[in-house]
């Protein structure tokens, strides 16, 4: 889950912001125990905040819901806030839309080495288990 909302959100954040976090993934890892809660509670809120007016009982049970979320809303954002903050894993990348572009393609590029890089350690356990092993040859011919 972790994964796929760092593949998703960094083409946005470069968007946005014109940056790349190296930390992202992480920060995602750490939110894991409170981002389900937070968007099922979130989406609960405002679907019972839309019953009724800005005043009625809706938007007043939807506030109430929403305040009990403080220490998970605390949680990310202080993840966000401290892992965002660290100078040396912030990447600089064109803002816009080419930025989005530019992290996107990495991004693709960086999951489909990581397929290769797994499939060929399956291709080489496999032969290891088959009984290939690794000659080595000391370059003279006897």
């Amino acid at each position: 889950m972790a994964t796929a909302a760092q593949l998703v959100t960094a083409p946005v954040v470069a968007l946005l912001s014109g940056r790349f976090t190296v930390l992202g993934l992480l920060a995602n890892i750490i939110v894991v125990p409170v981002v389900g809660l937070v968007g099922i509670a979130g989406t609960a809120a405002a679907v019972i905040g839309a019953v009724g007016g800005p005043d009625g009982l809706g938007a007043g049970i939807a506030e109430l819901m929403i305040r009990a979320l403080g220490p998970e809303l605390w949680w990310m954002l202080t993840c966000a806030r401290v892992l965002g903050g660290v100078s040396w894993a912030v990447v600089p990348v064109p803002s816009g839309v080419r930025g989005a572009v530019v992290v996107g393609l990495a991004t693709v590029a960086a999951v489909f080495t990581i397929r290769v890089l797994i499939r060929w350690g399956e291709v080489l356990r496999r032969a290891r288990r088959m009984g290939v092993r690794p000659v080595w040859h000391h370059g003279r011919r006897e």
